[in-house]
């Protein structure tokens, strides 16, 4: 049975076991326990591999290029399981245009209309090229 596996496009569709995905995992938590887990499989492989070494005849032929082949996947896969983590454990922040109309709404708030109108106008004044023509809306 002759097999050929290629890389998915998303590291994050790299299986961790057949059918769990690496994106199945959702906190970093969850991603060192798959990366303990990534790391007991190598270590097995390479425990198989160094038993075939020091008794080579009786390793069918294939066997270890097979098991070097897994000992790369368990590489890729340990390597994002912890881009994985990474990306799971920092903060997300809302898109720059939000956190401008709440920064806007806030500053609204403080000031009050009056003084915001004032500094709007003063800014389409400074910078028509941005704001456009004084009384027109866009």
């Amino acid at each position: 049975m002759n097999q050929s596996f290629t890389l998915p496009a998303d590291p994050l569709d790299l299986e961790i076991e057949p059918g769990i995905p690496v994106r199945s995992l959702k906190t970093p938590a969850e991603c060192n326990a798959a990366l303990m887990q990534i790391e007991n499989d190598a270590a097995r492989i390479r425990a198989q591999i160094a038993r075939a070494e020091e008794d080579p005849d009786g390793v069918r032929p294939g066997w270890r290029t097979r098991a070097q082949g897994a000992m790369r996947w368990k590489k890729l896969t340990a390597k994002a399981i912890r881009a994985h983590a990474i990306a799971l454990a920092t903060p997300k922040r809302a898109p720059i245009e939000e956190r401008r109309k709440v920064l806007l709404a806030i500053i609204h708030d403080e000031i009050g209309a009056t003084e915001f109108d004032r500094i709007v106008a003063l800014a389409a004044e400074r910078r028509p090229d941005v704001f456009g023509e004084p009384g027109r809306e866009s």
